[in-house]
């Protein structure tokens, strides 16, 4: 996943990552951004008290075509309002769809056996 505008910003930082070269938090943070990534910690886990911009937040939805077997959930993309609105619908459109199905492959679980 590409990070897109300035969400690397809000990654927070970590002396152990950065004294072996990474950036941030923890990988997702450095690419997603550390709110996106850990919604429930927030900013203040990383001391960050800086004032975001308002983000883009997308709706997912899945259902697997059975009565009641659906399932949603909001997803911040720590994008800026601006910044989306600056972009194609080429470009949300790509962003939305490889998010989307990322998402919607963390709701399901299957496998499969050989039966013979």
């Amino acid at each position: 996943m590409a990070t897109t505008g300035t969400t690397h910003l809000y990654a927070g930082s970590n002396p152990e990552r950065q004294r072996i070269g990474r950036p941030g938090h923890c990988d997702d943070c450095a690419e997603r951004g550390h709110v996106v990534t850990h919604p429930d910690l927030g900013c203040g886990d990383v001391g960050c008290d800086k004032r975001h911009p308002a983000t883009m937040v997308l709706k997912f939805d899945l259902s697997i075509g059975l009565h009641g077997a659906k399932v949603w959930d909001t997803y911040d993309t720590g994008i800026p309002v601006t910044e989306w609105d600056a972009m194609t619908d080429e470009q949300r459109t790509e962003y939305a769809d490889r998010e989307y199905r990322d998402w919607m492959l963390e709701q399901c679980e299957g496998g499969w056996e050989i039966v013979q």
